[in-house]
């Protein structure tokens, strides 16, 4: 036998539970299994603050599901290996690894043809297996392995490696585990956009904050008698007696600002919250937010620089808008787990749903609050996902 065809075979070689689909009780008992999975999942995705915790989840859902002793997930894009061993009270031994400990396992080269082909891999005789590599010394023993690529718009973000099921691993394994992967895929995605929401909005915290507030004096014309070192660190000057004698009028980069700001001087004796571009030393250009008031021959205020402020609002915007589609696929995910519970009743969520939006732009509502009712008449059925399959039958 040919290695090319001996490793088929091997990958073939699975149990008689694959030769038929599983019927009545059997059935009904698997599909709440993987559903509770999946299901568990989300729910530690919208109460956990951390990413491991999500994937802890989806690890040890995958070895409850499958009844595997071993599993890892490794991310691609991070080079982190989560490893799982059941110890012998059934509680879950968990070591995080760098990608250096990849090229120590024994089913490396294995890994590496699963991403390439991004196709699963079954093996449940690893010692006749053409690409089995000899476990080192110390690491537990394989009896059987099973690996399934995580995949988003057809690229391979990771993948979910379980061994040593009693038995041998089947076909309706690996369609168990490419299911949970699609959620913890979409959990994951939304835990991150969380994470970086998060942190977004730390930094547009700390940048109201700990803000530096240029101060200055001027004469009516505009140049600078005084100034601070907050105000040369904002314009890009050496130091403050650099800036002495700078006609800071001359620096607003739109002369209607200029016009402006000199009108309401002259009118009213004060000015608030003036925001305008400026043009610093170096000709870079920043948003200032500028307050004034004109007393006698001297004109004082302070400067505030919001250029990175704006930046990060526009940020979080970005990361706001990204969150929402995330939500939308989780929502979408949630839509089909429910319709593949009850199919008689098909469709029925969406058009639900457009209905709800119809009356609610009939009323005039926001479009905040029509989105959110679309989004909750869409999954207004999650309760089937608990009812019992014998009864939706």
């Amino acid at each position: 036998m040919t290695k090319e065809r001996a490793g088929k075979a091997q990958a073939d070689d699975l149990p008689l539970e694959t030769m038929g689909p599983r019927r009545g009780e059997d059935l009904f008992s698997h599909q709440n299994s993987l559903l509770k999975a999946i299901n568990d999942v989300f729910r530690v995705a919208l109460a956990s603050e951390a990413v491991k915790d999500v994937v802890k989840k989806c690890l040890a859902a995958a070895q409850e599901l499958t009844g595997s002793r071993m599993g890892f997930i490794y991310d691609l894009s991070r080079a982190m290996l989560l490893k799982s061993d059941l110890g012998r009270d059934s509680g879950h031994i968990w070591k995080r690894e760098s990608a250096s400990a990849i090229g120590e396992s024994a089913i490396r080269d294995i890994w590496s043809r699963v991403v390439k082909d991004k196709a699963p891999m079954l093996v449940n005789e690893p010692l006749s297996h053409p690409e089995w590599v000899h476990i080192s010394k110390g690491h537990a023993g394989i009896t059987s392995f099973m690996v399934v690529p995580l995949k988003r718009d057809n690229q391979v973000m990771g993948m979910i490696g379980l061994a040593n099921k009693q038995g041998g691993y089947t076909r309706s394994d690996r369609q168990d585990i490419e299911a949970l992967s699609e959620a913890f895929l979409e959990a994951l995605a939304r835990k991150r956009m969380e994470e970086r929401l998060k942190i977004s909005e730390e930094k547009y915290q700390g940048l109201v904050e700990n803000a530096l507030v240029g101060v200055y004096q001027t004469d009516p014309d505009g140049k600078i008698l005084f100034a601070n070192k907050a105000l040369a660190e904002i314009l890009e000057f050496e130091s403050p007696e650099k800036i002495v004698g700078v006609n800071a009028l001359a620096m607003l980069k739109d002369p209607q600002d200029r016009e402006r700001l000199v009108g309401q001087l002259s009118s009213q004796k004060m000015v608030s919250s003036f925001e305008c571009e400026a043009l610093t030393r170096t000709g870079e250009s920043r948003t200032l937010i500028v307050s004034a008031a004109l007393d006698k021959e001297t004109i004082s205020g302070m400067v505030r620089d919001i250029t990175q402020r704006n930046q990060a609002e526009k940020q979080l915007q970005q990361t706001l808008d990204m969150l929402r589609q995330s939500m939308g696929a989780t929502i979408r995910v949630i839509d089909k787990i429910i319709e593949s519970r009850d199919p008689y009743t098909s469709g029925h969520q969406r058009r639900v749903s457009d209905l709800a939006r119809s009356i609610a732009k009939k009323l005039n509502l926001s479009e905040e609050i029509i989105d959110a009712l679309r989004m909750a008449a869409k999954i207004h059925d999650i309760g089937k996902i608990t009812v019992p399959a014998e009864i939706l039958a």
